[in-house]
């Protein structure tokens, strides 16, 4: 019995010391290779782009490629597994391999066979870029601010570059509220928009793809109002106007109150101190309070009377109309049984807005709002050069607005 035992353990420890040395003896397996040509989109890539193999999701290599005879080439080892360990380190036997040409999948995959040696030509379509760029806008240059506008660029106006994310062609247009819709330019460096009133631009861009950008929209306000300082604040002790101005001058008619001017009756005001303004000229005045139902809360230019100033010897009234919403330019010539009313310009005057207004010695009359150009008047049309080569006073004049309220007004003669 101990014989028998004796011979079973010798058995046992043979056995033993096959399996090790068969375990220390043990290869891992060949690996699989693939070499060829690489394109995207049917041309050769870079020298230099990447090619790479994986297997579940795995990258097991990556190579480069190089230029052979005119052709991008790539030639790569994938690894096999090693069973003996507990990490998969490469591929197993039929294991699908994909194929990325930089980070674009290839068309093609192989099959992980340990020791062969197998040509594959890859090829990838570049995707197209569907994605259209994006242009953002700067403004730039000196700006100001005026009664309820807080940025209004002066001066030479506004300098505007336009920077896309990516490399693209930039057109452009200048819409201005005025004068109407500009052409539609290519953009070559930063422009100046110098127009009075507010410039609407419009840009879009169109990368390399041909991916157009959707029409972007920009408002830049330029001004050159006003030229002159503000002549009466009105801040001083409650009661008349006082000997700068002529006409309605009582308290019956207007009454200083709290330091603007409340309208009482109203009626014509001229101010009279100070030289004669010349054929350009402008006046404006800040309505902190209007008369909703009011249809008559104007500025007066050119009044004809040098230094005694009276609106039937000639005048252009620049008129609010708080009921219509409307500012209308309108003209008195001596002689003349009527006034002479030209087309209106919509706009609505909130309380704390500025109404100013610039004639010119080309007979042109200019409309503001908070020193916002809204619209030109040619006088010549029916006036000829009667405004056109004259001078004249500057003032105001309320009719049946009680209770509005003023202050601030401004003017003389300008460049």
């Amino acid at each position: 019995m101990n014989v028998r035992l004796r011979l079973l353990a010798i058995v046992l420890m043979g056995l033993l010391a096959i399996s090790s040395v068969s375990v220390a003896w043990a290869f891992p397996p060949l690996p699989s290779s693939f070499y060829g040509t690489v394109k995207l989109s049917g041309a050769n890539p870079p020298v230099g782009t990447s090619v790479s193999a994986w297997i579940g999701g795995v990258k097991y290599v990556q190579v480069q490629t190089s230029l052979y005879g005119g052709n991008s080439v790539y030639s790569l080892i994938v690894p096999g597994d090693d069973t003996g360990t507990p990490v998969i380190d490469g591929g197993r036997e039929g294991d699908i391999i994909s194929f990325k040409i930089d980070e674009q999948l290839a068309a093609q995959t192989g099959v992980w066979h340990s020791g062969s040696n197998l040509q594959l030509d890859l090829t990838s379509a570049i995707p197209r870029d569907q994605t259209p760029p994006v242009t953002k806008a700067a403004v730039s240059g000196a700006t100001t601010s005026c009664a309820l506008e807080s940025k209004l660029y002066t001066g030479a106006g506004a300098l505007v570059t336009l920077t896309a994310n990516e490399p693209a062609s930039n057109r452009y247009r200048v819409n201005n509220n005025v004068s109407g819709p500009g052409v539609w330019r290519t953009y070559g460096g930063p422009f100046v928009v110098s127009a009075e009133g507010v410039n609407t631009i419009e840009y879009a861009a169109t990368d390399t793809a041909g991916n157009v950008e959707q029409t972007r929209q920009l408002a830049v306000q330029v001004t050159t109002f006003p030229q002159n300082p503000i002549l009466d604040l009105f801040n001083r002790g409650n009661g008349a106007l006082g000997s700068n101005w002529a006409g309605s001058t009582g308290t019956t008619a207007y009454r200083i109150t709290d330091k603007h001017v409340a309208v009482v009756a109203g009626g014509v005001l001229y101010w009279k101190s100070g030289d004669v303004p010349g054929t350009t000229q402008e006046a404006y005045v800040t309505l902190t309070n209007g008369n909703a139902q009011s249809h008559e809360q104007d500025l007066l230019l050119k009044v004809q009377g040098g230094n005694s100033p009276n609106w039937t010897k000639g005048v252009i009234k620049v008129r609010y109309d708080a009921h219509q919403q409307a500012v209308h330019v309108e003209t008195y010539q001596p002689g003349r049984s009527n006034w002479t009313i030209y087309a209106d310009t919509p706009t609505t005057m909130r309380n704390g807005d500025q109404l100013g207004a610039r004639a010119m010695a080309d007979g042109n009359v200019r409309v503001y709002r908070s020193c916002v150009l809204i619209g030109i008047t040619d006088t010549k049309t029916r006036d000829g050069d009667f405004f056109a080569t004259r001078g004249g006073r500057v003032g105001l004049w309320f009719i049946d607005a009680k209770g509005t309220e003023f202050d601030n007004f401004g003017g003389g003669a300008t460049r």
